[in-house]
């Protein structure tokens, strides 16, 4: 198995996260939902107001996907925890193990920040991602719904 890496990416990868983004997006059957553009990735992860970090998953002696991660608040504990919001592996790196060893780095990273957990969420049709967290010994958050609120409802309650 080829050794897999987190590498930090660079404004100038933001182009191709933002396709593998939308390849995200086509897979889990919701392709209108990715309007992400690279532009806005060089915004919000290389900006001022740097709102996540972005990484390259390197494997295969090259670029293999992306993890974009931020860091949240635990307040029960009182502690930081690193939220996973995007993992991506190119469809040709997956089944050779490259997903599991992004988890354990991302868990590494987790622990080397002094954060109490690490968290995600996934598409609940996604039976073959939410397979695989749980053969990591993720369990389900039983007793919290996410909630999002976006779009017009947003700007409706903004509007109050």
């Amino acid at each position: 198995m080829d050794e897999t890496r987190l590498q930090a990416a660079t404004a100038g990868d933001c182009d191709r996260i933002a396709a593998w983004i939308r390849d995200l997006a086509a897979h889990e059957g919701r392709p209108e939902a990715a309007t992400v553009t690279g532009d806005d990735l060089r915004r919000w992860c290389f900006g001022p107001e740097r709102a996540a970090e972005a990484f390259l998953v390197m494997s295969g002696g090259g670029a293999a996907g992306y993890a974009i991660v931020c860091t949240t608040f635990a307040t029960f504990q009182g502690k930081p925890t690193l939220y996973l919001e995007d993992l991506f592996i190119d469809p040709a790196m997956r089944s050779r193990g490259v997903g599991a060893q992004v988890m354990a780095l991302l868990a590494q990273m987790t622990l080397e920040r002094g954060c109490c957990a690490l968290d995600w969420s996934a598409v609940e049709g996604n039976a073959g991602a939410i397979a695989f967290y749980r053969r990591l010994g993720a369990r389900d958050v039983h007793g919290i719904c996410k909630f999002r609120l976006d779009g017009d409802a947003l700007r409706a309650l903004s509007d109050r």
